[in-house]
C-alpha cells in the first residue's frame, strides 16, 4: 500500500543486451511525490516502514520567488493539524532543507507556507529551522511574521508543525511532538482544497 517510485536502468537480458530502463511511480502512504522547479537531479518518495517516508531530493531552494526541489503532498479540505519529525537530512549543502509545506499549486511560483529545517551542525549544517511564505504567486519569500528569525533545530529532535484553523495558519517548532514552541502565524486567504504535506530541497 502506499505510493512510489522506481527507476530501473541498464537492465540486460539473459543473452546481455541492454533494454535501458524506465522510471515507475505511484503513492506514497496516500502522499504523490513530483519534482517542482524542473531540478536537474530528479527527486523521489518512498516508504518502508508506516509513518515514514524517505525522500531524495535535488533542486537549488526552496525560497525566493520560486521552488526547485521534490514534494510529497496531498490535497486536505478545511482545518488541519500536521506535524513531521525530520529524524536525518544529509548535508549536501549547508542550508539544504526538509519539512512541512503548504502550497496553492504544483507551480513552482504558487503561494506557499512551510515549516523546513537544515542539516545538523554535526554534519557542518546551518542547523537551523526556518518558517516563510510566499504571499502571492512569483513573489518573494519572506519570514513569517511573527517568527522573528530563524530558530534552532537539532535533528534528529527536529520537530515541525503547521495547523490552520479557518483562515488562521500556526507553525511551530518542538523536539519530542509534544511540546510546542509558537513559531509564527498568519491569516491566509487559500482556497480549498490546499495541497500539504513535505518539502525537500538540496540547496545546490
Amino acid at each position: 500500500t502506499g505510493t512510489f517510485t522506481v527507476q530501473a536502468d541498464n537492465i540486460e537480458d539473459p543473452a546481455g543486451n541492454t533494454l535501458g530502463g524506465g522510471l515507475a511511480s505511484g503513492i506514497v502512504q496516500g502522499f504523490l511525490p513530483l519534482d517542482v522547479g524542473g531540478p536537474t537531479v530528479l527527486g523521489s518518495s518512498f516508504s518502508c516502514v508506516p509513518g515514514e517516508i524517505d525522500v531524495f531530493a535535488g533542486g537549488a531552494d526552496i525560497w525566493g520567488a520560486s521552488d526547485q526541489g521534490h514534494l510529497t503532498l496531498t490535497p486536505r479540505y478545511g482545518d488541519f493539524d500536521i506535524h513531521a519529525q525530520v529524524q536525518s537530512l544529509t548535508r549536501v549543502d549547508a542550508i539544504a532543507k526538509a519539512g512541512l509545506m503548504v502550497r496553492e499549486n504544483t507551480n513552482a511560483n504558487s503561494r506557499t507556507l512551510h515549516n523546513l529545517v537544515n542539516p545538523p551542525v554535526t554534519s557542518a549544517g546551518r542547523d537551523l529551522g526556518e518558517s516563510g511564505q510566499r504571499p502571492h504567486a512569483g513573489a518573494a519569500t519572506a519570514l513569517v511574521p511573527g517568527s522573528l528569525s530563524y530558530y534552532p533545530v537539532g535533528i534528529p529532535d527536529a520537530w515541525v508543525r503547521i495547523q490552520r484553523r479557518g483562515s488562521l495558519y500556526i507553525t511551530y517548532r518542538g523536539w519530542d511532538g509534544v511540546n510546542w514552541i509558537e513559531v509564527g502565524r498568519m491569516n491566509l486567504g487559500y482556497p480549498d482544497p490546499v495541497l500539504i504535506g513535505l518539502a525537500t530541497t538540496a540547496h545546490n
